[in-house]
């Protein structure tokens, strides 16, 4: 059972993430606008041009890795949301009485004992299968996150190589 200061936690901590993800995602998208102003196209050779190309598509991946981890993350949200509404949803019904029928007060509809009993049945089965579709999810969105993180590092390095070699040329 949580409480209201975990939930708080939760939400905070959940905030700041997708804050650091669109920062990051924002400042490789101006790592790129600054490389692609400032970028002169050579022969592809073994020259600074070249690495530079290498550092700038290195940065595209990064940020396309950065658009998958927030799409990502959005998609578990999202799924989360409907198996927490099933579980809120089969929690109510569990914690009515047994013979006696149920009254679902946004609809007006009234549930007898067996329509609850099915309810409950095709509530859990929804919610195992959430829960299965999760995980996946899950995962991809933290290779996404490393991925992005390894892809903006080797790409600044590159950048900043292909940047002292033009200096030493």
């Amino acid at each position: 059972m949580t409480t209201q200061r975990s939930d708080d936690l939760y939400l905070k901590w959940r905030e700041s993430t997708e804050k650091f993800d669109y920062f990051i995602l924002g400042a490789t998208g101006a790592l790129l606008t600054f490389i692609s102003q400032t970028y002169t196209p050579e022969q592809i050779d073994v020259n600074p041009g070249t690495l530079e190309l290498i550092a700038l598509l290195v940065l595209v991946m990064a940020a396309i890795a950065g658009f998958k981890r927030i799409e990502y993350t959005i998609l578990v949200t999202s799924i989360n949301h409907k198996e927490l509404y099933a579980n809120e949803k089969r929690g109510a019904l569990v914690a009515n009485p047994k013979d006696s029928l149920v009254l679902n007060h946004s609809t007006g509809e009234v549930l007898s004992e067996r329509e609850v009993t099915g309810e409950i049945v095709n509530l859990t089965q929804k919610i195992t299968q959430l829960q299965s579709e999760t995980l996946p999810i899950q995962e991809n969105a933290k290779r996404a996150y490393r991925c992005r993180n390894i892809l903006l590092l080797a790409g600044f390095l590159t950048l900043l190589a292909a940047k002292l070699w033009r200096a030493y040329t």
